[in-house]
């Protein structure tokens, strides 16, 4: 298939599909692909079967998610799931693996909605079997409704770390305990910036209370140091942070604990790897995760008819 187009949106996530459908509402010819199988992105990933979906038709995220679905089926956008983009050149060649094989396409503007890329901070053991990113773990408490472990230790850092706990309780499991490499101090640090979201500081807070509630150990200023199995079993080592953020070596005080999983993450990064392919200008910024690209107000970054929107141009 080697076909033109007007706009390619790339990646089918909440920004990908506002900009999709408010693109063919002008009268636009567009296209948006996605390497997965139906629109929603992380945030609003539908279900993998109708059980699943019947479990959580109520749920706010489902909700809003099958009714972007809905506007994008009843759109003029031309949507192409399960396609893995190996390939993006200036002059906005696109070229993709579907279904059917290979396919071309040439789009007179692009517009990158990659999302993000989670970061995971690598320590001994972190490739065994068990040991999976927060965003991994999210992705199968929402998708398929699957506990990452009965028993699971969740670690790393920032609001997907309290996030997952939460959901795995609600999926009927219990962790063994949830390592926060922040403190107090880092979280009230925080707290003006949080008060500007109230209803996203409201569902962080609901979170943290049900975690209490439960009874959950909470470690916190503490890293995983290494992991390693004993049976059918994880054991994770819990060690503490020093005053300068790193995790102590040798002597310092660790702990360890038992598992049958270790979800693990360390923030989300802007997925940039598009945007800087393509060479557009680029911004490092520590508050939005690390290098994004330059955009204006109308999205538009450094090349002519190259566009971002979403997490890909930093986190919020």
């Amino acid at each position: 298939m080697n076909r033109r187009v007007e706009l390619a949106v790339l990646g089918a996530g909440p920004a990908g599909i506002g900009a999709a459908l408010a693109a063919s509402q002008c009268g636009i010819d567009v296209i948006i692909l996605d390497r997965g199988a139906a629109a929603g992105g992380q945030v609003y990933r539908p279900p993998a079967d109708r059980r699943a979906a019947g479990q959580l038709s109520s749920a706010p995220d489902h909700v809003r998610g099958a009714h972007l679905r809905k506007q994008l089926a009843s759109s003029t956008v031309t949507c192409l799931f399960d396609r893995k983009v190996w390939s993006v050149q200036r002059g906005f060649r696109i070229d993709a693996i579907g279904p059917t094989g290979l396919e071309t396409w040439r789009a007179e503007s692009l517009l990158v909605a990659s999302g993000t890329t989670e970061r995971v901070i690598p320590f001994p053991g972190w490739t065994l079997p068990g040991v999976m990113g927060l965003a991994a773990t999210t992705l199968l408490l929402k998708s398929q409704r699957v506990l990452p472990g009965k028993r699971p230790v969740v670690a790393g850092s920032g609001p997907l770390l309290w996030a997952v706990a939460n959901n795995i309780i609600r999926g009927g499991g219990m962790p063994v305990a949830v390592i926060d490499l922040a403190d107090s101090r880092r979280w009230m640090s925080s707290l003006p910036a949080l008060m500007s979201r109230p209803i996203d500081l409201l569902k962080g807070l609901g979170w943290a209370y049900t975690i209490r509630r439960k009874r959950v150990p909470v470690v916190s200023s503490a890293g995983v140091g290494k992991v390693w199995c004993e049976g059918k079993s994880l054991v994770v080592e819990v060690v503490k942070r020093n005053r300068d953020g790193s995790l102590r070596q040798g002597g310092g005080k660790k702990r360890h604990l038992l598992a049958d999983a270790l979800c693990i993450g360390h923030g989300l990064l802007p997925a940039t790897e598009i945007t800087q392919l393509l060479n557009a200008d680029h911004v490092f910024d520590q508050k939005a995760g690390g290098w994004k690209p330059v955009i204006d107000d109308g999205q538009r970054t450094s090349i002519p008819g190259l566009f971002a929107a979403g997490d890909c141009t930093g986190i919020t």
